[in-house]
């Protein structure tokens, strides 16, 4: 791919992310909606986390193309050089310290310097935390090479699918409880340390193994997934956005700290059902527009 369709392909794909992230940045500031600057920062949002994660991967993705031979997981050895590069950066040089505890505004009499400064500290959580998804952006694509669409005879790949995923799941706990229990280096989701990207790992590959396996065990084909998982993948971003919007409502129409189990289940629930139902309608509709279009 030439750099100037890698550029247009980042702009396509960061343009939406930016876009929503400065509309959220100013919904919440206009409405004063209940935030904790501990999440992201100041000014930051996910979304803007997002546009970064995606334009590094169109970048890294243009570079590997170019100059990389592609029989190599360069992903994961990206991916694995990135956690220990941030990790060592949080546990040794005290970046895990300045994240928690440090200052959210710089003092200098470099007026200029100090606008640069005091929006990086103002924000530090969401911009320090792009290594960390990026990290675990580039695992997730290097294990779906390894597990779930591995290049094997079609005969085979059930029985290799479902325990390559038993053999990783294994790994990355086993991987975790090293850090966390042996290490003593503790989660934190406000870092996106490596305890957190491995924990992450962890969890979405064992449900991925006990699903396959149940389906596998049912007699199940699992070649495609469930429609509502298929629905949810393919619109992710508008059923992001949506889930996003519904969380926002939530938090202002309900004292959601202080309801009772019973309340939170409901409110729960009623947000599940109605995010399902968004991924389905989607799935619906654009699947008669595409029959019109074959019959046009």
């Amino acid at each position: 791919m030439s750099t100037m369709k890698s550029m247009k392909k980042a702009v396509i794909k960061c343009a939406p992310l930016l876009l929503l992230g400065i509309i959220r940045l100013i919904t919440i500031k206009g409405v004063e909606y209940q935030e904790h600057v501990s999440e992201y920062g100041v000014h930051w949002n996910f979304f803007f986390t997002l546009c970064c994660v995606e334009g590094s991967m169109v970048a890294w993705k243009h570079i590997k193309g170019r100059y990389f031979s592609l029989t190599l997981p360069w992903d994961g050895m990206l991916a694995c050089l990135l956690m220990m590069v941030y990790q060592l950066y949080l546990s040794i040089v005290g970046g895990q310290d300045f994240i928690e505890n440090g200052p959210r505004q710089c003092s200098s009499d470099d007026s200029n310097w100090l606008s640069l400064c005091s929006a990086f500290v103002a924000n530090r959580e969401g911009i320090l935390g792009i290594i960390g998804y990026l990290s675990l952006r580039l695992l997730s694509e290097s294990m779906a090479r390894y597990c779930i669409w591995p290049k094997v005879d079609a005969s085979t790949i059930t029985e290799l699918r479902q325990w390559r995923l038993l053999i990783a799941s294994v790994a990355f706990w086993a991987a975790h409880f090293f850090l966390t229990s042996v290490l003593g280096v503790s989660n934190s989701r406000r870092s996106t340390n490596v305890p957190f990207i491995l924990w992450s790992m962890a969890q979405n590959t064992s449900v991925l193994c006990l699903i396959h396996f149940a389906m596998t065990s049912m007699g199940e084909p699992v070649q495609s997934a469930p429609r509502i998982f298929m629905s949810t993948n393919r619109f992710g971003l508008p059923v992001f956005f949506v889930s996003n919007i519904l969380t926002g409502l939530a938090n202002l129409l309900v004292d959601t700290i202080h309801s009772s189990n019973e309340k939170a289940m409901l409110v729960l629930s009623v947000y599940l059902m109605a995010v399902c139902a968004l991924s389905q309608l989607l799935d619906k509709i654009f699947d008669k527009k595409r029959v019109a279009d074959k019959k046009d």
